[in-house]
């Protein structure tokens, strides 16, 4: 039963990558102005085959998403498909081994008193902290309490200490966490946020991250979807101009109840959606950005070296662009020290300089 669906997972995917369905609409020019909000949202263990297989009738917000900039061939950390180091990768804009990496390996709740910083042994800066240096207020809505790890980091453990994640909260229901996000949408002029999303990973712990129909693994993303909805209805009705990226720390399915094989591509394929309020156009990522990414078609590529001009161009579109992309939509610079799209170069919305906004006046 196992081969089988990987087979039919295969065949699924290959089919999606051949004919483009990632791909959209010519694209149109966008407004330069700064976006208010930017969200990033996490849904834990979503493999991409899995948005196609639920199709636009039990998926429309997920479909919704991908009708604007996206690709379903993005890619996890090189060397790891497990949470805490995938998650801590989309906020610091690093990976998690070598000298630049951010260094955090394990996936269990993290030991009583250790930071990102103790474990890397220096300061690793956040896409929080250049927000809040910026005065743009911060958020993190979570689903695992392992994300203390982050609480930690960045509000206490550093000398001298500071908080850069003003508001935080874990919630085990998953309409606790979008009805966090609406109220800060609904309080804050600006904002960058943080959301996680556990239940598919939870499901697929516990059943198998099986996209056949009437799977608990594709009810989980049934029931994650409904939340997306609610949050991009909340912004389409509003006059703040807000962006969403989409991701995931992992796909699934390789052994069948986990995600743990970095080689395994069910695993280490995951969406990268970018949505924004005014409705952009569609455009696949890679499209767009063939200048600075190349799609890896089904290949696990390592990361490149900073001062690696060839091997950056040769880079796919992976999770760890999130924090860099997410700065650059708040009119900010890149997290110091990160080197995945730390050019901010990875474009959104359409044609050469769209999404070239404004910096902040230094006044």
């Amino acid at each position: 039963m196992v081969t089988a669906l990987v087979i039919r997972c295969s065949a699924l995917l290959l089919a999606m990558l051949a004919t483009g369905e990632t791909s959209g609409r010519q694209p149109t020019p966008a407004s330069d102005r700064l976006f208010d909000h930017v969200f990033v949202i996490s849904v834990d263990g979503l493999r991409s085959d899995a948005i196609p297989a639920g199709g636009p009738g039990r998926l429309p917000t997920f479909h919704r998403l991908l009708g604007a900039s996206s690709t379903l061939n993005a890619r996890t950390d090189p060397e790891f498909t497990v949470t805490l180091p995938n998650h801590t990768s989309m906020i610091t804009g690093r990976p998690t081994a070598g000298a630049h990496g951010h260094g955090w390996r394990e996936n269990s709740e993290p030991p009583e008193g250790e930071t990102l910083h103790t474990r890397a042994g220096f300061e690793v800066v956040s896409m929080f902290d250049v927000a809040h240096g910026h005065g743009i207020r911060t958020g993190c809505f979570f689903s695992k309490s392992k994300f203390s790890l982050w609480i930690r980091s960045f509000n206490a453990g550093r000398e001298p200490p500071r908080t850069s994640i003003v508001r935080a909260a874990f919630h085990e229901g998953m309409s606790e966490v979008t009805d966090e996000a609406i109220a800060v949408l609904k309080e804050w002029d600006r904002g960058l946020v943080f959301l996680h999303y556990a239940l598919p990973d939870r499901a697929g712990h516990e059943h198998g991250w099986d996209i056949s129909p009437d799977s608990p693994f594709m009810a989980s993303i049934i029931e994650i979807d409904g939340e997306l909805g609610r949050l991009l209805d909340e912004m389409a009705s509003g006059t703040r101009r807000c962006a969403v990226i989409v991701t995931s720390d992992h796909g699934g399915g390789y052994p069948f109840r986990t995600h743990v094989a970095a080689h395994m591509w069910v695993n280490y394929i995951i969406p990268f959606l970018v949505w924004t309020s005014d409705e952009a156009p569609s455009i696949d990522l890679y499209e767009l950005n063939r200048e600075v990414r190349r799609d890896p078609s089904l290949d696990r590529p390592p990361c490149a070296e900073p001062d690696d001009e060839a091997g950056q161009r040769m880079q796919p579109v992976r999770n760890g662009d999130a924090a860099n992309l997410a700065l650059h939509l708040l009119g900010l610079p890149p997290v110091p020290g990160s080197i995945i799209n730390s050019r901010q170069d990875l474009r959104i919305l359409g044609e050469a300089g769209a999404t070239e906004v404004r910096s902040p006046d230094p006044g």
